[in-house]
């Protein structure tokens, strides 16, 4: 593992880089899940979350940056809504570029 950084308004939510690429938890660390999807499997070296905007900003090795924007669903993330059947994060406004 190369980096871990917790997040700035949940002290349960820490983001972990590796050799193979990042990974998530939301309960401290008991229980680790990898990010998937469009997250590249390279070498993560860096990790910044952005604390106006709250970006997760992952610094690879070859892929160069990769950012998910509003991380909020991740930070509101717990047990209780794992558990349920049906929760609808809030979402921030979206400007397209």
């Amino acid at each position: 593992m190369n980096v871990i950084r917790e997040h700035p308004r949940n002290e349960n939510l820490l983001v972990l880089g590796g050799e193979f690429g990042a990974y998530i938890t939301i309960n401290r660390g008991e229980e680790w899940h990898q990010i998937k999807g469009a997250v590249p499997m390279v070498p993560v070296d860096d990790i910044a979350i952005h604390s106006r905007d709250n970006d997760l900003i992952l610094g690879t090795h070859g892929r160069s940056i990769w950012v998910l924007d509003d991380m909020t669903p991740l930070e509101k993330l717990s047990e209780v809504v794992l558990t349920s059947d049906l929760h609808l994060f809030d979402v921030r406004d979206a400007v397209g570029y």
